[in-house]
């Protein structure tokens, strides 16, 4: 996990989506360790990623519905998955 290199404008802005990426958990009582939120927003940093909507989708990765029975109508707790049209 590369964490030296950026500048102060990306650090701050990563420190941000941080920020609320962390309320947003803590909000739809998801319990992520905080070294796994920092890694996975520098992993997404480190290919590139400074938009601030996919680095918080980066950090909160398959973890929106945490309690099983908890998924509102229609939603699917599994990956995705391309599918043809039939």
């Amino acid at each position: 996990m590369q964490v030296m290199g950026y500048t102060s404008e990306e650090l701050k802005l990563f420190h941000s989506v941080l920020d609320a990426a962390m309320s947003e958990a803590t909000a739809r009582d998801v319990r992520v360790p905080l070294h796994t939120m920092t890694k996975r927003l520098f992993d997404a940093a480190s290919m590139g990623e400074r938009d601030p909507g996919r680095l918080r989708a980066a950090i909160l990765e398959d973890m929106i519905y945490p309690i099983a029975g908890s998924f509102p109508s229609g939603a699917v707790a599994c990956p995705a998955v391309a599918v043809e049209p039939a």
